[in-house]
């Protein structure tokens, strides 16, 4: 089963969802309550803003891990 999640590709923010990739148009709240926008910036529960870095993926229940990490 493929999760869904929010990944940082280049400079291009995407949504992977069942495997498929697609370009991010909305903002998008994780189950832990992080929010990302489809500028790259994401806010977490307890408020504090950070940037995505190129290769960085938020998943579904809002853990930030890489690319390289995941089970493709």
């Amino acid at each position: 089963h493929l999760q869904t999640c929010v990944i940082m590709k280049d400079i291009i923010m995407m949504v992977l969802e069942d495997g498929k990739p697609m370009d991010m148009q909305d903002m998008m709240q994780m189950d832990n309550g992080t929010k990302v926008m489809p500028d790259g910036h994401y806010t977490t529960s307890d408020g504090t803003t950070m940037m995505m870095k190129p290769g960085e993926c938020i998943l579904k229940d809002g853990s930030l891990t890489t690319t390289d990490k995941m089970p493709m």
